[in-house]
């Protein structure tokens, strides 16, 4: 202000203190200081760009622990991965106009999911909650876009949608590297640049606008409960020990659509769908809801009896892990000086475990019931 008689800057932001893992003071004295420039080397800039923003949160001092650095490196690797996976497949691409009527209920659901991942992550950034738009970032790509939609569109590549298919990838694709770029510039610089759409430099590319006609809260619902039928498909196998790779019956009380029978068989890894009007002997319930039922045929793959035997010993083994987080949970001294991180995860095991027993009570009670 001094030298050019206008105010220098509008806004400030100060970061938050950075600790080591355990909340101390990084000092020389305590040999507890991280060298960015050897974690650049091992890690990457990106990744120690991403894990800082991700650890940011406003009010609170950042704790960091290399394990992060870690995390957020197999991210970088996740990105890399699904933009080689887009591009592996564009080899005939062709610009089209995505009709409303073209889209599958894949399709709807991501590009639902991108537009409100979109007004989160500008909501976060303009507010300075950087941990909020890098995390919200984290799950879009990682969960949703990666985990669901990549992997639900895989057969539909070979199918007459192929155009349609490449279109939303690339559209989604675009978008999320735009949306990651303050985070990870050097990698979205990289990618972006590989993509048929892409300009001149993602540097000066415009932001993503939030588009409230692709917001379709029906196709989220429907599309999140057939993740949850696919995850309680998955779920049962892990139970039991059947293999992901062996294909197993369903049986489903209530009604599906022909896309979404083909979402669960691919997804699911299902040989195929009989419809029922009430559980059949020797299954497990895998999802249950008052409009439709999901069952897995277990018969041909298990010893019944014995694997009751073995999920009832998990169960004590399980409940007593449980009694020991809910002691520290209910030790005053524990909340009080254990790092707020050890309490959450704590917690967080706590909840895990109380959803897994309940879900092997649920099998091993289905499974009861078909010896009786």
């Amino acid at each position: 202000y001094e030298f050019m008689g206008e105010k220098p800057f509008k806004e400030v932001y100060i970061h938050q203190l950075v600790r080591d893992k355990h909340g101390r003071k990084m000092s020389k004295s305590l040999g507890n200081g991280i060298d960015p420039l050897e974690v650049v080397d091992e890690y990457g800039a990106d990744p120690m760009r991403f894990t800082l923003a991700m650890l940011a949160a406003q009010g609170r001092d950042l704790k960091l622990d290399v394990r992060f650095l870690d995390t957020y490196k197999k991210f970088a690797n996740k990105i890399w991965n699904a933009t080689r996976f887009v591009l592996m497949n564009l080899d005939d691409f062709e610009k089209v106009e995505v009709k409303p009527s073209d889209l599958k209920l894949a399709d709807r659901w991501i590009l639902s999911r991108l537009q409100k991942a979109t007004k989160k992550v500008t909501e976060a950034l303009d507010g300075y909650d950087f941990n909020v738009a890098a995390g919200e970032m984290y799950n879009f790509f990682w969960d949703e876009l990666c985990d669901w939609y990549i992997e639900a569109v895989k057969n539909r590549l070979k199918t007459s949608d192929r155009k349609i298919v490449q279109n939303v990838l690339v559209d989604v694709l675009d978008a999320s590297l735009r949306l990651l770029h303050p985070f990870m510039p050097f990698l979205t610089e990289e990618l972006w640049t590989k993509l048929p759409t892409a300009g001149e430099s993602l540097v000066i590319a415009q932001w993503p606008k939030y588009i409230e006609e692709l917001v379709d809260e029906s196709s989220e619902a429907e599309f999140s409960r057939l993740m949850d039928m696919i995850r309680g498909i998955r779920n049962i196998r892990a139970e039991v020990n059947v293999p992901q790779s062996t294909r197993v019956k369903a049986f489903v009380k209530g009604k599906l659509t022909q896309e979404e029978q083909e979402y669960i068989e691919f997804l699911g890894n299902v040989e195929n769908i009989e419809f029922v009007e009430s559980r059949p002997e020797k299954c497990a319930t895998a999802y249950i809801s008052p409009e439709i039922e999901v069952y897995v045929s277990l018969g041909t793959l298990i010893d019944i009896s014995s694997e009751i035997a073995r999920l009832r010993k998990k169960i004590e083994k399980m409940r007593s892990d449980m009694d020991k987080f809910a002691k520290k949970l209910y030790d005053k001294d524990f909340l009080e000086n254990a790092p707020e991180d050890v309490v959450e995860e704590t917690k967080e095991k706590q909840r895990l475990f109380t959803e897994q027993i309940a879900r092997i009570e649920q099998i091993v009670t289905d499974l009861e019931e078909t010896t009786n």
